[in-house]
């Protein structure tokens, strides 16, 4: 088709635009500012990591330790705040941008300085692990197998400084130890729970490696699986570990295993016998320990001094019941045995929670004090029973 020969060469093909209120179509410059308030449209969107900075920034909260200054004229008691960090509020995990390489350097540089390097020295020769300060007047959570039996502890701060540090105390039941420091104003690591935790969300691995670079270990991975049962590096059976694949290097052991808001939900540890997957102690549980250690020198565990395993699925089944502990022996004189309890009986549940399996036994019992009555359901020869149980205080292996 030729050409349009009009005398106006100049005019408009298709004529002026509609006014916007008549077009059906609007190109999206045109709505983009007209859709938003003039707030929103200058807003810039929150970059991932300030999500963990936020997260670290959350509410450090206070307590008051005394401390004694002795002067020539006498001893005076001056009060400081020891401070310890705790998530006010919970930080909803970003899957995608905890394991975004950018997300994992910030949470990196955000927990990094609470991270120590322990040095030990014991009768058996060198090792090295690692700590998390949790006060600021220098308490450092750590796992017991590193510091077990150490003649003397040389701690590693992120900015290089060296540090005598003294065994405070220490638990195997939960691998758990607690280091002092002399100083004050440490930069300390939040703590977080691991009572919320869900398999598959982000779990990062961080440590203090060998070497003078200051560099922390770092590796990631997903929480992949809760409440295992594994035996610690000197064979005691921990209950209730935290299960990823985030590898913790030996150096890094002690550390903190953090999840994608950079919060710590565990202390990392070294379980004898596993490959390809690591362990950590729940925060929840090491904080009580800690708390036991610094007040008392040593960690407070129940005793009801039995020896039991896993009730199999087909007994469960035949029996009836989901699960249960199976009794293979009670101690004499024990809470359970003055209790009534036999060898094959299978307990079922513990103040009302129940108990499906050794594991959920220990659990049920770490929220009680040495002393403590407990209602105790079990069964015997398929009848059931019930008893109660004056609980006694656990020595140390």
């Amino acid at each position: 088709m030729a050409p349009d020969d009009g005398d106006d060469d100049d005019a408009p093909v298709f004529g002026e635009p509609l006014p916007q209120d008549d077009r059906l179509w609007r190109h999206p410059s045109e709505v983009g500012a007209a859709l938003l308030p003039a707030s929103s449209a200058a807003r810039r969107p929150v970059p991932v990591w300030s999500v963990a900075v936020v997260a670290g920034l959350l509410g450090a909260v206070a307590t008051l330790g005394v401390f004694s200054l002795t002067t020539g004229f006498g001893s005076s008691v001056v009060e400081r705040p020891v401070v310890e960090k705790v998530p006010v509020s919970q930080i909803v995990t970003d899957l995608v941008g905890a394991r975004q390489s950018s997300g994992v350097v910030s949470i990196t540089h955000q927990v990094s300085p609470a991270i120590a390097r322990l040095e030990v020295t014991s009768a058996a020769g060198s090792s090295s692990g690692s700590g998390v300060l949790f006060r600021d007047d220098g308490y450092v959570l750590t796992s017991a197998h590193i510091v077990n039996d150490a003649r003397s502890v040389i701690v590693v701060l992120a900015d290089g400084s060296d540090h005598g540090g003294v065994v405070v105390g220490s638990d195997p039941w939960t691998d758990i130890a607690v280091l002092k420091i002399e100083g004050t104003n440490f930069a300390v690591a939040v703590l977080g729970t691991a009572g919320s935790l869900q398999v598959g969300q982000p779990a990062i691995s961080i440590g203090s490696p060998l070497g003078i670079d200051g560099s922390p270990s770092v590796s990631v991975g997903v929480v992949s699986a809760l409440g295992r049962h594994v035996a610690s590096a000197d064979g005691v059976e921990l209950h209730g570990m935290i299960e990823t694949d985030a590898k913790v290097a030996s150096e890094a052991r002690g550390g903190a295993l953090v999840d994608g808001s950079g919060v710590v939900i565990g202390i990392t540890t070294s379980p004898s016998g596993t490959e390809g997957l690591s362990y950590a102690t729940p925060i929840d549980v090491a904080r009580t320990v800690a708390t036991d250690i610094v007040a008392t020198g040593s960690a407070h565990h129940v005793w009801l001094g039995i020896q039991a395993a896993d009730l199999d699925s087909t007994t469960a089944k035949a029996l009836g019941v989901r699960g249960g502990t199976k009794l293979a022996a009670v101690m004499p004189d024990s809470p359970a045995a003055l209790a009534g309890l036999l060898v094959d009986d299978v307990i079922t549940d513990i103040d009302g929670v129940n108990v499906s399996s050794m594991t959920g036994l220990v659990l049920a019992l770490r929220s009680h004090n040495p002393g403590d009555v407990v209602q105790i359901a079990y069964l015997r020869a398929g009848e059931q029973r019930s008893c109660t149980a004056t609980l006694a205080e656990r020595d140390h292996p």
